[in-house]
């Protein structure tokens, strides 16, 4: 079959979304033809298939090919399927999802709709406590409200980006103090944060889900405040989990997990970060696009990422043509 992994863009996450690219096409480029469809900080789109991994990530590209899309074709190679590695804005909020329809190709991963709810971590908030999923207290804040003086102090808390992730611009504030020397380095991320309770030693877990199943939940054992970028995607990440045995626990949190994907009418791979206090689970975040698409969780992650491509194939979306209106109007004549 012949892949597109489409990834970079200009984001902050830019250097995840080209581990999460190359850790898959370790994973297809055996059985399948696989064309890296690179996005750089400009929007120009490259054919990076003759690029290794070293070479971005010492800044020494010398193979890459100008690329446009064309139908279902790049640069004239026919694309069966594109599977979605672009984190952050300008990607993971629907526009990658965008793109692909644009230009006719099916692709693995959330639609634009979810894709831009889940890329807000306020929206998403509001979308799914509104609709019945018990979720961590967030409160919006920007950077409007801190030129006007809003006031906070509710310690401890912890600061995140509202539409980032990979723990960038992310800040634990245990005081007033602290939360004024952070809340600023916040907005140099993103002009728009949340802010939720911080628990000390707090139990997280992670599921990963896509149409047909989840994935193995696992418990999070971070080593710092917050689980970092360097817990993420350092090479020792694995160890990090640890695989949850209670069977009855496990099933409530696939049943919630299973009714946030459903609501968002998410596709492909999610991964959904969870919060367990006081035996009551609380739903914390949905990662349309999980970093490295959560392979650590899946036990066979090439028998799920085949049903993820089979499936986008099958449910490829028709699109209207020429003459083939349900109701003609007097504009048309």
């Amino acid at each position: 079959m012949n892949l597109g992994i489409l990834f970079g863009g200009n984001s902050l996450e830019h250097e995840i979304s080209i581990v999460s690219a190359y850790g898959l096409r370790k994973k297809l480029i055996d059985k399948h033809n696989v064309t890296m469809i690179y996005i750089d900080f400009n929007n120009q789109l490259y054919d990076a298939s003759k690029v290794e991994f070293m070479e971005f990530k010492n800044n020494k590209i010398k193979k890459l090919k100008k690329a446009r899309f064309k139908d279902s074709k790049i640069n004239r190679k026919k694309i069966d399927c594109i599977i979605l590695c672009m984190h952050g804005e300008n990607g993971e909020d629907g526009l990658a999802a965008a793109l692909c329809r644009f230009y006719k190709i099916p692709f693995v991963g959330s639609d634009i709709l979810a894709s831009s709810i889940a890329i807000d971590k306020f929206v998403t908030y509001q979308f799914l406590s509104q609709n019945g999923i018990l979720m961590i207290k967030t409160v919006s804040y920007t950077y409007n409200d801190y030129l006007s003086g809003k006031d906070f102090d509710d310690f401890p808390c912890i600061i995140k980006p509202a539409k980032g992730g990979s723990s960038i611009g992310i800040f634990v504030c245990h005081n007033k103090d602290e939360f004024q020397e952070n809340i600023l380095k916040a907005f140099t991320v993103s002009n728009s944060v949340i802010i939720q309770p911080y628990y000390d030693n707090i139990v997280e877990y992670n599921l990963a889900l896509y149409e047909d199943g989840e994935s193995r939940l696992e418990r999070i054992v971070k080593k710092d405040e917050i689980f970092s970028f360097a817990n993420k995607y350092n090479d020792s990440f694995k160890i990090m989990h640890q695989a949850l045995e209670d069977e009855r626990l496990k099933e409530r949190f696939k049943t919630i997990g299973r009714k946030a994907y459903e609501l968002l009418q998410a596709k492909g791979i999610i991964r959904i970060d969870f919060f367990l206090i006081d035996d009551t689970i609380y739903l914390n975040e949905v990662n349309i696009i999980p970093g490295a698409l959560a392979m650590y969780l899946f036990e066979d992650f090439d028998s799920v990422i085949n049903r993820c491509i089979n499936n986008a194939i099958a449910n490829k979306v028709s699109l209207y043509k020429k003459g083939n209106f349900l109701i003609k109007s007097d504009i048309y004549k």
